[in-house]
């Protein structure tokens, strides 16, 4: 599995949006989601693809505070769900450090705390009854 880094501009937009066009599309995506999917110029996405089909995606987007968020995270168009998770984690913590973020933060469904907790990201506050904000440090974060 390769994970593929797309960012939101002008040169890689088509290209993005050929790879998780469809996925986007899909209700049972946006459904497991518990959001719309959506994407800005200058998020960046991480695509996981094995041989040559989307596995799984997430984008980043870098906030003025100096945050990384962590969104549209689905990692389920595959039967190693659970890789390709860990992988999409890892690859987003190496990208906001790349693109100076001090922390990355994401909200997510509180029974996936364990994903999380595997990698070093601390729980935060309940979002309502289903989701949760995880957040990390990042290298040179205080």
């Amino acid at each position: 599995m390769n994970i593929l880094t797309l960012a939101h501009n002008d040169c890689d937009k088509k290209e993005l949006f050929g790879w998780i066009g469809e996925a986007c599309a899909n209700p049972a995506v946006r459904t497991a989601l518990g959001a719309p999917i959506t994407s800005t110029p200058g998020d960046v996405w991480l695509l996981a693809i094995d041989d040559q089909k989307l596995q799984g995606f997430c984008a980043i987007t870098l906030l003025k505070s100096g945050k990384a968020k962590l969104h549209a995270f689905h990692s389920e168009l595959s039967t190693t769900s659970g890789k390709v998770e860990s992988s999409l984690i890892g690859a987003a913590v190496k990208q906001a450090e790349k693109m100076g973020a001090q922390s990355i933060a994401v909200v997510d469904y509180v029974e996936r705390h364990r994903v999380y907790d595997l990698q070093g990201w601390k729980a935060g506050v309940e979002r309502g009854k289903r989701f949760r904000e995880y957040s990390k440090t990042l290298n040179g974060g205080k």
